[in-house]
């Protein structure tokens, strides 16, 4: 993952007046329907709206066309976000979301015509929306995809429904994945939502290494600035990976191969020698993997 583009908000603190009342159990006397396509976004979702456009203005590349975010983008407000934003959306739904098969039956001559079908059970899915079956140790993992609809999100959605079972055990667990693309296959699905992880490296990194955590400037533009190079620090740590012998890419190993450098340059002076960088490289190398964490330790 890289660091595109990042920006302080400040938040306004709601006023007594404009806390939320609460009121009573049920719908409103008079309240109207209302389109769950064209509601008013707030918050995060107004947010990342316009991250979205400002980002997609500076990249300008046709071929992306997906946003992937956690659970808190599951809801109505999380998918017109994205939409809005000319993107599809790949996220996961609460493990308790009631979502429905398309009502496929015959219609009534009178009256409304009926959208939803049958509640769909995880526990019990029909075989024919079942892609594929593994058994790992004593975990069997199965995976479904079929189209469904929910009561409060507007339009269909495209649900990957991956359901483990411990042999052993007889527990069970699902997760529900979903992308707003009709189109898109079950593995890609999976793959992007797991991809969606490395976003947490980046946000671990920047506050292990480059002092995103530790920094104590107070001023806006200060904030900003520094916020912004110890994500900066990421993507350049990652060039400097490209160009160095590792296979595998972490932070930490390549701090380790700096720091083996610098020793073995300092200890080649107490014998009055500068050391051949050509000559040194195999043994900087060799000291440097006692630090590493992907290291040839063999």
């Amino acid at each position: 993952a890289y660091p595109l583009f990042s920006k302080q908000l400040k938040q306004k603190k709601r006023k007594k007046s404009e806390e939320k009342v609460k009121r009573k159990r049920g719908r409103p006397k008079g309240s109207k329907n209302k389109n769950s396509g064209t509601l008013r976004l707030e918050g995060l979702f107004r947010v990342v709206n316009w991250y979205l456009k400002i980002i997609l203005k500076v990249i300008k590349l046709p071929q992306l066309r997906y946003f992937v975010y956690d659970g808190a983008f599951g809801n109505n407000a999380g998918i017109q976000a994205v939409r809005r934003a000319n993107l599809h959306l790949i996220s996961k739904l609460k493990k308790n979301s009631s979502l429905y098969f398309k009502f496929e039956g015959k219609q009534k001559g009178r009256g409304r015509k009926r959208i939803y079908g049958e509640l769909i059970d995880y526990q019990n899915m029909d075989k024919k929306h079942l892609k594929k079956t593994t058994i790992d140790k004593d975990i069997e993992t199965k995976i479904y995809q079929f189209e469904a609809i929910h009561k409060k999100i507007n339009g269909t959605l495209n649900i990957v429904l991956i359901f483990s079972t411990n042999l052993k055990t007889k527990k069970t667990t699902h997760t529900i994945l979903f992308s707003t693309d009709l189109e898109q296959d079950y593995n890609k699905i999976i793959e992007y939502y797991s991809l969606r992880f490395q976003i947490e490296f980046n946000f671990r990194d920047s506050k292990q290494f480059f002092g995103l955590e530790d920094f104590m400037n107070i001023k806006k533009r200060r904030l900003h600035n520094f916020a912004n190079l110890s994500l900066f620090m990421n993507n350049l740590s990652y060039l400097i990976y490209k160009d160095s012998y590792l296979s595998r890419y972490s932070i930490n190993d390549i701090k380790a191969l700096f720091m083996a450098e610098r020793y073995t340059k300092e200890a080649l002076k107490f014998y009055g020698q500068n050391g051949d960088d050509i000559l040194i490289s195999n043994a900087i190398e060799h000291i440097a993997q006692f630090s590493m964490i992907h290291g040839d330790t063999g």
